[in-house]
């Protein structure tokens, strides 16, 4: 064996026989659109049956040569502290990209009652002022960024230890700490805007009424349900998700020899040789357009 040659897993080999079978069978509709058109440009083919061919059911024998075993590889995830960092640094990259928007509403803003009026619809208007607040309150709470920081390296730092509570011993998988990066991102979030949004509310010296604390509640949940904030929150918790495993974890397999002359030259008989026997089952997806309310058409990949 040259020990230069880069090493096969099985799950390699199974992966590349799979897919080597379904590009044939790529290959061979598209072979089959091309004699079809053959037959429409022929007066005496084309009353006859286009040839094509499918194998339901394909059996292959697969003789391997175990020579060695690839252990698995727990999943480490990354200090708290650390993913705390990176998601923080994605939020503020986050909340410096509504700035135009804010700018936007801004400038719309000058005429007074009818504010934001020269902006396109009623909808972006209101989602425009939606996100004004949402950074006027931001730029009022001295320290957002560090706030959201230190709660979400505190919060992080409890799930994971919670985390490996409930699992009893077994291993983690990596994406149960990218879950639970992401949701405790999330929470802690949401939590902290909903509270700056309602602070923002109480300090407004123009609001020129008493401070209901339910009112200012709905008014915070109307800016969080707004697509700039939902995005806010999507962007962070994908960040959250990246940073929060430093090693994947990786499934144990098997290194093995498939070539022929290889297998022949290693010697120690066919006892040392396994024969895998795979059958494969063909199962069709094929494209079906949809169509919506608005005229459009939506294309979704269903069974054949």
């Amino acid at each position: 064996m040259d020990p230069q040659k880069p090493k096969l897993k099985l799950s390699d080999v199974l992966g590349a026989l799979v897919s080597s079978i379904a590009s044939a069978r790529n290959v061979a509709d598209v072979e089959a659109l091309r004699i079809a058109d053959r037959y429409r440009q022929n007066e005496m083919l084309r009353g006859l049956p286009v040839p094509r061919l499918r194998f339901s059911r394909i059996a292959v024998t697969l003789p391997i040569m175990i020579t060695g075993v690839v252990p698995a590889v727990q999943a480490e995830a990354a200090v708290p502290g650390s993913v705390a960092e990176a998601t923080t640094k994605a939020l503020g990259a986050a909340l410096d990209a509504l700035a135009p928007v804010d700018q936007l509403a801004a400038k719309s803003a000058s005429a007074g009652s009818s504010a934001l009026q020269g902006l396109d619809d009623e909808e972006t208007r209101a989602t425009a002022d939606a996100s004004k607040r949402l950074l006027d309150a931001v730029s009022l709470v001295q320290g957002f960024l560090a706030t959201y920081q230190a709660d979400l390296g505190r919060e992080l730092a409890d799930e994971l230890l919670d985390l490996h509570q409930r699992s009893g011993g077994v291993a983690i998988s990596d994406s149960l700490f990218r879950e639970a990066a992401r949701e405790t991102s999330t929470k802690v979030l949401r939590r902290l805007l909903r509270r700056t949004l309602m602070q923002a509310q109480l300090l407004d010296p123009t609001a020129g009424r008493s401070f209901d604390p339910e009112d200012a509640r709905q008014r915070a949940e109307a800016v969080l349900a707004i697509k700039p904030t939902t995005t806010l929150l999507q962007q962070v918790a994908e960040a959250a998700q990246r940073a929060a495993v430093v090693r994947p974890t990786a499934l144990p397999d098997l290194d093995v020899l498939v070539d022929t002359d290889t297998i022949k030259n290693a010697g120690g008989g066919p006892a040392t040789v396994t024969q895998l026997h795979l059958t494969l089952l063909e199962e069709g997806l094929e494209w079906v357009g949809e169509e919506q309310r608005d005229g459009s058409r939506v294309w979704k990949l269903t069974q054949e």
